[in-house]
């Protein structure tokens, strides 16, 4: 049997939710789950370097001050995202409802791998420095650099070392939407990413379209 060296504790309280949960998590993670006014005592024990919480808009802001700066926090209901402004680190990862659990548990596995979140990592993209962590691009001098948002940063390390990306393998793999869906999201995304890459003054990183999607030139 494999052993489940992770555990997630999860903010909730609606049985329904609970159940799928379960059914969806509990062959390959350790479970806890929480009501919405648990005491801060006992959040502490759960603490360690081998927890990951999720939590909604029903989670008190205290909580998630105590949580912020100990685990990485993903917030599964961004309704309230006003009233989160204060409390926003590298740590915390917003979703919108309706939310597609199969992406939610690529981005918790992508988490334990650190590939997106590990301080120190660095990417090298071109002749360019991608710290994914800190959410920049920079020159390979450093002289310049320019912030991302976290699917800018999916968007540059997918693309990556690879040929060409479709845009049904970006939507599913960054976005987690189904890839029969319609959507501009993606052709959105470019035009921000692709103008934020000619602020570098010699722009010589580019993402260009060909027959086969996306891919970095």
């Amino acid at each position: 049997m494999k052993e489940k060296t992770q555990h997630l504790v999860i903010f909730e309280e609606d049985n329904l939710v609970i159940s799928v949960w379960k059914d969806y998590f509990s062959a390959n993670y350790e479970l806890s789950f929480l009501n919405f006014n648990t005491q801060t005592k006992t959040i502490k024990k759960y603490i360690n370097k081998r927890t990951i919480f999720i939590c909604n808009k029903n989670v008190n802001n205290d909580v998630i001050v105590q949580l912020k700066e100990n685990q990485i926090l993903y917030l599964i209901d961004s309704e309230k995202f006003s009233e989160h402004n204060n409390f926003i680190t590298n740590q915390i990862k917003f979703f919108e409802k309706p939310l597609y659990i199969k992406y939610l548990e690529t981005e918790i596995s992508n988490s334990l791998n650190s590939k997106y979140f590990k301080k120190n990592e660095k990417i090298k993209i071109k002749n360019y420095v991608l710290y994914p962590f800190a959410k920049k691009l920079s020159s390979e001098n450093d002289k310049e650099h320019i912030l991302l948002t976290d699917k800018e940063v999916s968007i540059l390390i997918k693309l990556n070392g690879n040929n060409s990306i479709g845009k049904n393998d970006l939507l599913t793999d960054v976005w987690g939407y189904n890839s029969g869906i319609k959507t501009s999201t993606v052709e959105t995304h470019m035009h921000r990413l692709r103008k934020k890459l000619t602020k570098f003054s010699n722009s010589s990183i580019k993402i260009i379209t060909n027959k086969n999607g996306y891919s970095i030139k």
